[in-house]
């Protein structure tokens, strides 16, 4: 497997048709497989042990050799475990070689937040369950310089999320004066919010975009 591009990517969290000429078996777009997971679960402050995420949208933006705007979206509404190396959807895109190209994954919050972390925190021989709520549209959005997409081609656009560095500049002592809910500390924008605007400037820098061609 070759892999074409690795950058950072942020958090900010319509069906379409192939067609075919007449005669051709060849497909008339590259096809982009999205997926997620998360890595370092268990080497932080916080041992991990769920992550979650309320699939809304992925969409391809990008600008064309020629210097046509072209922009693909399809709906996805589903559960995603972060936990395993979860297959969000596929998006065909016209093929071309684009500049300024956006691999995006959207997130919105239903019944259950946009994108939820569980775990538990040990401290002084106690361990306190944690989670942190994202309830709020959360943007996984990917920008690279340039890419290729030939007609034909199957590409696999790789979302990881490193777990170790989320809490990055939380230090135990803010965990252990949080404040509990039942005896769980819950970081949301009701509860915490300090610890969440931290953990969502981390994730920013911390989501790993791989696109690689199989």
């Amino acid at each position: 497997m070759k892999s074409t591009s690795i950058l950072t990517a942020g958090i900010c969290l319509a069906a379409l048709a192939s067609c075919k000429k007449k005669g051709d078996d060849t497909p008339a777009t590259a096809n982009v497989n999205y997926q997620i997971t998360t890595t370092n679960r268990s080497s932080g402050l916080i041992n991990w042990t769920a992550a979650s995420g309320t699939g809304k949208q992925v969409s391809f933006k990008g600008t064309s050799s020629g210097g046509a705007r072209v922009e693909e979206y399809k709906l996805v509404f589903n559960q995603i475990d972060l936990f395993t190396n979860a297959a969000i959807t596929s998006l065909p895109v016209p093929p071309g070689n684009y500049q300024n190209a956006e691999f995006n994954d959207q997130m919105i919050p239903s019944r259950d937040p946009g994108l939820r972390l569980q775990g538990s925190f040990t401290s002084n021989g106690t361990t306190v369950p944690v989670r942190v709520n994202i309830d709020q549209f959360v943007e996984i959005a990917t920008r690279m310089p340039s890419i290729n997409l030939e007609a034909g081609r199957n590409y696999t656009a790789n979302l990881t999320l490193d777990l170790s560095k989320v809490t990055e500049g939380i230090t135990a002592t803010q965990l252990n004066n949080a404040q509990r809910t039942n005896g769980e500390i819950v970081i949301a924008f009701y509860s915490n919010s300090n610890l969440l605007l931290t953990i969502i400037n981390n994730i920013n820098n911390v989501m790993r975009h791989e696109v690689t061609v199989n």
